[in-house]
């Protein structure tokens, strides 16, 4: 299948399971150099003066490497936080082209798929940090635990009841690993169903704790999702979900 666009990229490509995924904690903390410490801390104060930018640190995992090995995607990560990828990746992305300058913080998203074949999307708020106002499908960062591992089928699990209030999933599958270009951001590209429709999620996500995240949510048709997400500015690595999510179907 034809890539929809150029700012993406799809280093796997290649279906797993939640236990086919296993996480190394490598335990040493992302360095910067003074120079990039000194662009981040700029970059965070400058933020934090902006009222209308919802935003807070949090300590995050960085990708530091990654292997399939006997049908297993390893992942080998280290601790960062919110504010380094903040200063390195989104704000500076254009200036900083070392990779060890970037935080190269790992994320999850997931194209959802309902019980009468709709596709759930949202529009991301004015308010947020990154991808704002753009049209994204469902996910989130992986955070950094000291005591344990952070899977990225919990994350999606946790983002999906905090976003949508939805609990009842009855199939996750991670399609494979892909990168926003444009950010340096590698993400698992996830494939959720539910068996629920449209109209029993819609009439229940707005309780959901973190319902605000977005400022518009719909559910686009299966079949209308490509003529969506051509029309609409949609993010670089919620299309590359979609494209393994339209692969997959075409296989099936």
């Amino acid at each position: 299948m034809k890539r929809f666009r150029e700012d993406y990229l799809i280093h796997i490509n290649k279906s797993f399971t939640e236990s086919e995924i296993i996480l190394h904690d490598i335990k040493k903390k992302k360095s910067y150099t003074l120079e990039v410490q000194k662009l981040i801390e700029k970059e965070w104060e400058r933020v934090l003066k902006d009222e209308k930018t919802f935003i807070f640190n949090g300590a995050v995992s960085c990708l530091d490497k990654y292997e399939v090995v006997d049908n297993n995607l390893h992942i080998y990560y280290q601790e960062s936080d919110y504010k380094a990828y903040y200063g390195t990746n989104v704000m500076n992305h254009r200036t900083l082209q070392n990779k060890a300058d970037l935080a190269y913080t790992l994320a999850v998203c997931t194209v959802v798929e309902t019980a009468d074949k709709m596709i759930i999307v949202g529009k991301r708020g004015n308010h947020l940090a990154e991808g704002t106002a753009l049209w994204h499908v469902p996910g989130g960062t992986l955070e950094y635990y000291p005591d344990r591992v952070n899977h990225p089928f919990e994350v999606m699990r946790r983002e999906l009841q905090e976003e949508l209030n939805l609990t009842s999933i009855t199939s996750m599958l991670c399609l494979g690993l892909g990168e926003n270009l444009t950010l340096k951001k590698p993400e698992f590209l996830l494939f959720t169903t539910t068996d629920l429709t449209s109209d029993q999620i819609s009439k229940t996500m707005v309780q959901a704790s973190d319902y605000n995240e977005h400022s518009e949510i719909r559910f686009i048709p299966c079949n209308k999702i490509s003529e969506f997400i051509t029309c609409h500015n949609f993010t670089e690595i919620g299309t590359a979900a979609i494209q393994l999510y339209l692969e997959m179907r075409e296989l099936n």
